[in-house]
């Protein structure tokens, strides 16, 4: 079955895409990942907080050496995470929320507080999240 002109033009912008964002340096996909973070914060959506969270991933992955921005954006991305996961709950992306939690909780940013926040709401989310699995 031929594809349409559409499908050859989103394959062929994801392509461009990809290969314009391998083309960039570490440093700078972290602050362009950390920036996406900022523009979807100013627009306070709910549904907008599990991409807040995966941006700022992507930043503390790609901050590399420059330790002082990495460990910034991974305070923040744990915040982040603690933020996104009860509105997946919400939602019924159990899955989802869970990872996060264990994304906030394992990470070496997390202060203590936040490690146990995030286990107990892993934890208390499991029992529905195994009902509707």
């Amino acid at each position: 079955m031929p594809s349409s002109g559409e499908d050859a033009y989103l394959f062929r912008h994801a392509l461009t895409r990809q290969g314009a964002y391998e083309l960039l340096p570490p440093s700078a996909r972290a602050r362009l990942h950390v920036a996406a973070a900022d523009v979807l914060e100013s627009l306070e959506t709910a549904q907008d907080l599990p991409d807040i969270a995966e941006h700022l991933r992507l930043a503390v992955q790609w901050s590399g050496a420059a330790a002082d921005s990495a460990s910034a954006a991974a305070r923040r991305e744990v915040a982040a995470c603690l933020r996104a996961a009860p509105w997946l709950v919400k939602e019924y992306r159990y899955a989802a929320a869970l990872a996060l939690w264990e994304r906030a909780s394992s990470s070496s940013a997390a202060t203590g507080e936040q490690r146990m926040e995030a286990l107990v709401s892993a934890a208390e989310a499991c029992e529905p999240a195994a009902r509707y699995a």
